[in-house]
């Protein structure tokens, strides 16, 4: 197992998270002098409504429209 530090990027609240990980990513970035791996995620525990309480629509991807389209809603 190669277990290595890597930073965990919520690009919808900018919270970044340093954890052991194995996840492998091409991407680094430079935080407090040292080299890391990066993993941006959409959405994550700083940011996700059951945990902030606060109701919030975040639709990167265009998964909703691709949806309603599917469906014509």
């Amino acid at each position: 197992m190669n277990n290595k530090k890597i930073i965990f990027f919520d690009i919808s609240s900018n919270n970044k998270f340093i954890i052991n990980s194995n996840i492998k990513s091409k991407n680094f970035i430079i935080f407090k002098n040292k080299k890391y791996l990066l993993l941006k995620i959409e959405i994550s525990s700083e940011s996700h409504p059951f945990y902030t309480g606060k109701k919030k629509l975040i639709d990167i991807t265009g998964r909703i429209d691709k949806f309603n389209k599917k469906f014509k809603i």
